[in-house]
């Protein structure tokens, strides 16, 4: 079938509507239709949601859904099987029941492309292996090992046919109308993480026979052959924990393509929904996360930056730091949201907050609230998270969705009252743009994980700590900072800004280390840490590091630290040791620095701290807020004056002033719109 062919079969009453992601001033909206709408979302059961408008919700336009089936036990729905019968039934079921609730609703259906049973039974050659064989062993910890490699070009096709089946099916029904997105969903729990990533994927024969397709393409004439690294293969590094350019590159290249093969087969299958929808629905896609739970770099997502260059993909999304989500802490949203705006997408976070009202049972080791007011103050975290970062959200009601109770896990009537404010406040946002403007960017490379030993699961990984303590410090540094990902690192992108953090550049081309020598030249601060520029292209030295940021006086602490080659010697150093200083460039040999030196750094460097207390500074797009990490009396202080706004409550708080006082309980949150100074009365 030709691509005009595909796109006939929808042409003549393509129902869809017109669905894109605009950035405007830097802040992400949605146009459906030419309507400007926030990209706030709501994720729940059509029951609990018919129950909440009950009362008294105002539910919003924008749904994305998990596909259930209410009348048959909340089976979640196998569409791909049930199309092989030629029976949408529960598929139409379950998208018209939420239109029925919410008529105007725009509908965003969760679609998992992994492959019914008997297609696996049918394809036994075509599905994951393991460098680890207890993979089998483990049924459901990583969401079960059997699964489709993505390597595999018959799984592609044939997800890519059904997938092209259900849009055209779908553009036939009353709901299609309604449809504005798509969220293709692969992998451990749909969020195109690798199979089973823990036991040491993909050692399967379809694997190693693309692998070595690529590696021709790679280096051609050079008869490269596809080589399988072993557990303590994948585990070794030539200088200790790092990996050598040239004797390493065969474990660079594996983890280089694994990676690759993820990337590529979502942008294969995002082509489908364009193609198929003449690019009137937007694509969503689990993607882009910070590697921070501590797993072996399998489970990432390093190959990131072929999915942000890709132009059928718009939207992406996560759900927020596991690790830190308590009280007093800073939920911060898990992505690279710099480079995703700078590509001209949009940040979703999937908010699964567990509010007081979630059931006992194996949800509690994840639920950090005990009261509504507790509740409504890590919600409001999140939204302002949102707000300040240009991005959207959808707050998914696990216990509506899994456990069938309705009305979940926003059902109080506080609860309801802010869903309601929040949803009018991020309306009021993206009618009236504002830009992100801030002095700080953080530039993470996520190809640094191919030039490392891999690790165990565990939580004692050096880049685990540095997307873990590092961010923490960061978010109570007192002041916003940009986030992206090593592939935008280049001169335009990070010329606006003061200061450039590097937390692992432990790879840095001749070009790459050119580009930091002529950000030091110019007066901007770099702050690295771990070992920068140590591997090149073609070489591994030392000797890069120490002329790029570390001081004479430091060259021989220096050098005891790297004899070892054991990153845990780099691991026990505190964040309350002081980095060292070499001019405008900063160092920390370990992963971490603690709040206080990181607010140093920017008085010297020029940056404007909003708040200097330690709590969790969220600014940014007209917005200022804080998540009090310790109870008592905090000052905020803009660079100019402003209009203080507390969104929660409508009520100004200060007008034509630079400094706020301002006094919150732990683990409250104050959320301010900031406007320019006018003649409003503080109310």
């Amino acid at each position: 079938m030709t691509k005009h062919e595909a796109q006939t079969r929808i042409r003549p009453g393509n129902p869809f509507p017109t669905a894109r992601c605009s950035l405007a001033d830097g802040s992400g909206v949605l146009q459906i239709n030419g309507e400007t709408l926030a990209p706030f979302f709501l994720m729940t059961s059509s029951p609990a949601l018919r129950r909440l408008g009950a009362m008294g919700l105002i539910p919003g336009p924008l749904l994305t859904l998990e596909l259930k089936d209410e009348r048959n036990g909340r089976r979640a729905i196998d569409w791909w099987e049930d199309a092989q019968r030629g029976d949408y039934t529960s598929f139409d079921r379950c998208l018209q029941e939420f239109q029925d609730v919410v008529p105007e609703c725009w509908l965003v259906p969760r679609i998992s492309l992994d492959p019914p049973t008997a297609w696996m039974d049918a394809h036994p050659d075509d599905l994951v292996e393991y460098a680890d064989p207890k993979s089998w062993e483990d049924l459901g910890g990583w969401g079960g090992p059997r699964k489709p490699s993505w390597a595999s070009a018959a799984w592609r096709q044939a997800a890519a046919d059904a997938l092209r089946a259900l849009i055209r099916h779908a553009a036939r029904q009353p709901y299609g109308a309604r449809i504005i997105g798509w969220h293709l969903a692969s992998g451990v729990y749909g969020e195109w993480h690798y199979a089973n990533p823990v036991y040491y994927p993909d050692t399967s024969t379809v694997f190693r026979n693309a692998y070595g397709e690529w590696l021709q393409r790679q280096y051609p004439g050079e008869g490269t052959e596809p080589r399988i690294p072993s557990i303590e293969e994948r585990r070794s590094a030539t200088h200790g924990w790092l990996r050598d350019p040239i004797r390493d590159r065969w474990l660079i290249d594996y983890a280089r393509f694994l990676h690759h093969t993820g990337s590529s087969a979502l942008i294969e299958l995002a082509a489908v929904v364009k193609e198929e929808t003449e690019r009137r629905s937007l694509v969503v896609a689990f993607n882009g996360y910070l590697a921070d739970i501590g797993i072996n770099q399998e489970g990432d997502h390093r190959g990131f930056d072929q999915v942000l260059r890709c132009p059928d993909i718009d939207i992406l999304a996560s759900p927020h730091t596991y690790g830190r989500r308590k009280l007093g802490e800073d939920a911060m949203f898990r992505g690279y949201l710099g480079s995703v705006r700078r590509h001209g997408k949009l940040w979703l976070d999937e908010n699964d907050d567990r509010t007081h009202l979630t059931s006992p049972g194996w949800q509690a080791p994840y639920t950090h609230v005990k009261t509504e007011p507790e509740s409504i103050s890590i919600l409001w975290r999140s939204v302002a998270h949102a707000l300040t970062q240009g991005c959207g959200l959808w707050f998914m009601d696990q216990k509506a969705m899994w456990d069938g109770d309705v009305p979940g896990w926003y059902g109080s009537a506080g609860q309801i009252d802010a869903l309601n404010r929040m949803r009018v406040e991020m309306d009021r946002a993206a009618a009236h743009p504002k830009p992100r403007t801030a002095s700080v960017a953080v530039v993470s490379d996520l190809e640094s994980g191919f030039y490392v030993a891999d690790t165990p699961h565990n939580d004692r990984a050096l880049l685990y700590h540095m997307n873990n303590a590092l961010f923490a410090s960061l978010n109570r540094g007192g002041a916003p900072f940009d986030l992206f990902q090593g592939g935008d690192f280049d001169e335009e992108t990070l010329a606006p800004y003061r200061v450039l953090i590097f937390p692992d550049a432990f790879h840095l081309s001749a070009a790459g280390l050119t580009l930091v020598e002529s950000f030091l030249a110019a007066g901007k601060t770099c702050l690295f840490l771990g070992v920068p520029g140590c591997i090149s292209d073609d070489a591994f030295s030392l000797e890069r590091t120490r002329r790029l940021c570390v001081p004479e006086s430091k060259w021989d602490e220096f050098d005891r630290l790297m004899a070892s080659g054991d990153p845990e010697r780099l691991n026990t150093r505190s964040a309350d040791e002081a980095p060292w200083q070499m001019e405008n460039a900063w160092y920390v040999p370990g992963p971490v620095l603690s709040p206080d030196h990181i607010r140093r750094i920017y008085r010297i460097a020029g940056v404007h701290l909003w708040e200097q207390s330690g709590d969790v500074l969220m600014e940014g797009c007209g917005y200022v807020a804080v998540h009090a990490v310790s109870g008592g009396d905090k000052l905020l202080t803009a660079p100019e004056e402003r209009t203080w706004t507390d969104v929660r409550t409508g009520r100004v708080l200060a007008d034509n002033v630079m400094a706020l006082p301002y006094t919150l309980a732990h683990g409250e949150t104050l959320v301010c719109r900031m406007e320019r100074a006018s003649n409003v009365r503080p109310g």
